[in-house]
C-alpha cells in the first residue's frame, strides 16, 4: 500500500513540473510587446534586403552663403569742430535688410540706424559705450565736419561686431573712442584703420583712406539712448540721464 502511495505521489508532482514549465513559457511569451515584435519583424526584413550605402547630409550653396548675406552698412564716422577740440570718433550701423537686426544689445529696425562710441570725463553716465548719442544729437554730430567710411555688413561681420562690443565698455586716455570706432571698424571693413589715440591724426588716415562724404544718420529720441553696463554676458544697458544727453 505504502509503494502504491508513493508512485502516485512521484507522479502528482511530475506532472505539477511538467504544467508549471508550460505556464512559465506561457507568462514570457505573452509579455512580448506589439512593438517588440514589429521590432524583430523589421529587423529580420532589413537583413534580408540589400545594404544601401548610407548618404551623408548635403550641404548647400545656400547655407554657405547664409552668413555671407549683407544686411546692413557699417560706417566709421569722424568728426572735426575746429582747432579748440581734438574732434570724436564713432560707429554707425544702417540695417538695409528687411528684418530687425540686434547690434550689440539693442534691436534696430529695418532701414533704421544706430551709433556706438566712447566717452570719458564728457559724459555724466560713466566711461565706456554710449548708444545713440551721435544719433540723438545728429544735428551736431553730422554737420559738414563730419567725414566717414562705409562698407557693407554681413550677417557673420555683425556677429564678430557683436562679441567685440560686449569685451569694449571702457574708456581711458588710450584706450579712448578713437581706439574704440576704429577697433569696431576694423572687424568688419575692408580697409584697416590704424587706431591712432589722437583723433586729427586718425581722421586724416580715413580722408587717405577715401573717406569724404558726411554719414547721413537717422534720428533717435531721447529715450532709445543707452550706456553699456558691464561686459561680456553680464552686459545690459541703462537709459541715459538728460545730463548726458545735454553736454
Amino acid at each position: 500500500m505504502k509503494q502504491i502511495n508513493k508512485s502516485i505521489i512521484s507522479i502528482l508532482l511530475a506532472f505539477t513540473m511538467i504544467t508549471s514549465c508550460f505556464i512559465i513559457a506561457f507568462a514570457e511569451e505573452s509579455t512580448i510587446s506589439p512593438e517588440e515584435t514589429t521590432e524583430t519583424a523589421t529587423e529580420e526584413s532589413s537583413e534580408n534586403q540589400p545594404d544601401e550605402p548610407a548618404t551623408e547630409p548635403e550641404i548647400t550653396e545656400a547655407a554657405d552663403k547664409n552668413k555671407d548675406d549683407v544686411i546692413g552698412k557699417i560706417y566709421l564716422c569722424s568728426r572735426w569742430s575746429g582747432i579748440t577740440t581734438t574732434g570724436h570718433l564713432w560707429v554707425y550701423v544702417h540695417n538695409t535688410s528687411d528684418e530687425p537686426i540686434t547690434v550689440g544689445l539693442l534691436e534696430v529696425a529695418p532701414d533704421d540706424g544706430i551709433s556706438m562710441a566712447t566717452f570719458g570725463f564728457t559724459r555724466s553716465d560713466g566711461f565706456g559705450i554710449y548708444y545713440n548719442m551721435e544719433t540723438y544729437r545728429n544735428d551736431k554730430y553730422c554737420d559738414e565736419s563730419c567725414i566717414s567710411l562705409c562698407d557693407d555688413l554681413t550677417v557673420s561681420e555683425l556677429e564678430k561686431v557683436n562679441k567685440k562690443l560686449l569685451t569694449s565698455n571702457q574708456w581711458n586716455p588710450f584706450i579712448n573712442c578713437v581706439f574704440f570706432a576704429c577697433s569696431i571698424w576694423n572687424t568688419a571693413g575692408n580697409t584697416f584703420i590704424m587706431p591712432f589715440t589722437y583723433p586729427p591724426i586718425t581722421r586724416l588716415i580715413i580722408k587717405t583712406a577715401g573717406g569724404t562724404e558726411t554719414c547721413i544718420m537717422v534720428h533717435q529720441p531721447a529715450e532709445n539712448t543707452f550706456k553699456q553696463r558691464g561686459f561680456g554676458n553680464n552686459s545690459y544697458l541703462d537709459p541715459l540721464s538728460e545730463k548726458s544727453l545735454a553736454k
